[in-house]
């Protein structure tokens, strides 16, 4: 009988989506910024808005709160907005995780600025606030955080550090859409929050994202950018009669086709994040056992697991190994028995470009190797408890018998 194989990962529900494209083609209308759009961004207005600090929550206030959310064709492009509207000038510095995938670094120096690089911590891989103060300068501009695998940052103390020095926090969320960080999502509590709809994430158009703006004085800024440098959306607002070159832009308007299949997947977020949060709880109590082993300690360094009382949306499982080479023989073990497992990214600080931003007052003890020493397990909202029983058996079976 032929081995059915496990996936990594695997979209939800996909053909839901049908009636809704078909409504795009028979329109005629597939270019950005149509009917699909306006309803992604209610859609996300009514999930957000009551959690934003700068917005009440009534109805006709909600609807307004949807021109500050921005439909783009990416995370990265996101990332890109958000650094874009700070302006910054030759020396200005944002600071970004090292263990982030590129997008922050670029979308900096795209930008003009100047990478600096903070720690993570050891439990979540998320940025280390004790580290944060530590690279922050009088050039200072912004700190992009990354929201590693659906789990908030420690907000708390990073918030308390960016306000007593006046930098502006970024918040990439690609990975933790509709997390929550003290009952609040994510996204909501920086000046920017900046999602990815990408079709291996847990909501997916193919390619997609969302940035959230909360504080308005951006607000023109980013239409500008995003409209190419023109104030289109002036123009179709009916508040100018022709719309003209502004400022310098670009086009982060995803088409409708696309926006129709976010829409389907926006509609089943909560039970796809509900099936998600189920399947990486059970991951969680199966594994903590490994960690009382004294022969797994030797070598699992440490795994997934909740921020109390945070609550992650489940997005992904790692188990952290202390050598790249058990990790690749982790991965293969996992292959033979039908199961796709997969490491990480490479930290921003090891990879041949991203060298170069290193300071002196880094310390990346965490990240060595991290990339290599992460084995993500498979975890997608149509994963069944069965499929799940067999990956937890089959790493069991890696363990003890290395054990």
């Amino acid at each position: 009988m032929e081995q059915r194989i496990i996936p990594f990962q695997k979209p939800y529900r996909l053909e839901t989506a049908r009636p809704l494209a078909w409504q795009v083609l028979a329109s005629g209308r597939t270019e950005g910024d149509g009917p699909m759009t306006a309803r992604c961004q209610a859609h996300l207005a009514s999930q957000f808005s009551p959690h934003r600090s700068s917005i009440q929550s009534s109805p006709h206030q909600i609807q307004q709160a949807a021109q500050s959310i921005f439909l783009v064709t990416s995370g990265t492009a996101a990332l890109e907005l958000a650094v874009q509207a700070l302006k910054l000038q030759p020396g200005d510095e944002v600071i970004v995780p090292s263990f982030a995938y590129p997008s922050a670094a670029n979308a900096v120096l795209l930008a003009g600025g100047t990478v600096v690089y903070c720690e993570v911590e050891p439990v979540h891989l998320t940025l280390d606030p004790a580290r944060l103060p530590l690279h922050i300068t009088p050039n200072t501009r912004a700190v992009i955080l990354v929201h590693y695998g659906g789990i908030s940052c420690d907000l708390a103390p990073i918030h308390a550090i960016c306000t007593a020095h006046d930098v502006c926090i970024i918040e990439d969320c690609a990975q933790s859409y509709l997390s929550t960080w003290q009952g609040r999502p994510t996204g909501t509590f920086g000046t920017f929050g900046c999602f990815s709809f990408h079709g291996t994430k847990d909501v997916v158009c193919g390619e997609g994202g969302a940035l959230l703006v909360n504080d308005p004085s951006y607000l023109e800024r980013v239409r500008l950018f995003r409209q190419k440098g023109t104030n289109r959306d002036a123009f179709t607002s009916g508040q100018v009669a022709f719309y003209d070159w502004q400022s310098v832009g670009s086009s982060y308007a995803p088409s409708e086709l696309a926006m129709a299949l976010l829409l389907s997947q926006l509609e089943l977020a909560p039970e796809i994040l509900s099936r998600k949060r189920h399947l990486f709880d059970r991951y969680v109590q199966q594994f903590t056992w490994l960690l009382d082993k004294p022969a797994c300690q030797a070598q699992i360094a440490g795994h997934s697991t909740h921020r109390e009382p945070d609550g992650a949306n489940g997005h992904l499982f790692y188990l952290l190994l202390r050598d790249p080479a058990t990790a690749a023989a982790l991965i293969r073990h996992l292959a033979a028995a039908g199961i796709e497992g997969r490491t990480h990214f490479v930290p921003l600080h090891e990879s041949p470009f991203g060298r170069r931003f290193i300071r002196p007052a880094n310390d990346f003890s965490v990240e060595s190797g991290l990339g290599q020493r992460l084995v993500r397990l498979p975890l997608f909202a149509a994963m069944s408890e069965p499929e799940q029983d067999q990956v937890i058996a089959a790493v069991d079976a890696f363990f003890q018998g290395d054990a």
